[in-house]
């Protein structure tokens, strides 16, 4: 049985999520109760949980008798952080689905404030640089999903994160933003249009998103999903790069 648990009820599952790797400031936010959805198989002694804020978080014990029902609530295509011990269980419910690759996590960070205004200027003509007002959330969701998907609508996303827009002839090109924002970190989310890339907007976007989290007292985090994304985050200042293995379900067939 998969038991969906609310507010602060989801810290029961803090400790079923112990030792992963990555993504630490996406698990703090959705242990918080305000972001994403959280299910468990017993309210008062879970044995294995199931987190979701885009990307599926699995923990608890693979032997459990539930873990078979939670692995098979994953819908493809998905990304997935989790234990190694359950991969046995993907493999066996998804098939050739079920796949893995190399993400990065950043432990540290040694942020030089006057170099990040200066990729913040640096952009080519005819592109500006600024945050993301009320007015402009729309466009800059429509622009990139991931960018706003884990608050419930504009007012939230004003409300407890932050976002900055490149645009260029007034068409949103780039953005970066808070994935999730609790207790004081900040999880880093950025897209730049392909046509617009190689031009400098993602390292504006993210050293404008940076410098923001320093000038509030915040944590940013960087998760890496591939190479171009973690040479960028080393350029902003993020040292101590961690590889780890995560996992995926492919798009059905």
């Amino acid at each position: 049985m998969r038991i969906e648990l609310h507010g602060p009820d989801r810290l029961r599952a803090a400790p079923l999520f112990a030792g992963l790797p990555g993504a630490h400031a996406i698990v703090s936010a959705g242990l918080s109760g305000e972001f994403g959805q959280l299910w468990v198989d017993d309210v008062d002694r879970p044995s294995v949980a199931h987190l979701h804020l885009d990307f599926h978080f699995l923990g608890g014990a693979a032997e459990s008798a539930a873990a078979p029902e939670f692995a098979s609530a994953i819908l493809r295509p998905s990304g997935l952080m989790m234990p190694t011990d359950w991969t046995p269980i993907l493999r066996e419910i998804h098939g050739d689905a079920f796949g893995d690759y190399e993400r990065v996590s950043f432990g540290e960070a040694s942020f030089d404030r006057a170099q990040l205004r200066r990729f913040t200027e640096a952009l080519p003509v005819g592109y500006t640089l600024q945050r993301v007002p009320l007015d402009l959330f729309e466009r800059f969701t429509a622009f990139e999903y991931d960018l706003t998907r884990n608050f419930r609508d504009a007012a939230h996303f004003i409300d407890a994160g932050f976002g900055f827009a490149v645009l260029y002839h007034d068409e949103i090109v780039a953005g970066c933003s808070s994935f999730t924002l609790w207790d004081g970190l900040a999880e880093v989310e950025i897209d730049t249009a392909a046509e617009h890339r190689r031009r400098g907007l993602a390292l504006a976007t993210g050293a404008a998103l940076v410098l923001h989290c320093l000038d509030h007292g915040l944590t940013p985090c960087w998760d890496a999903a591939n190479p171009e994304s973690a040479a960028l985050a080393t350029r902003l200042g993020f040292t101590q790069p961690l590889r780890y293995r995560a996992w995926f379900l492919r798009k059905p067939a």
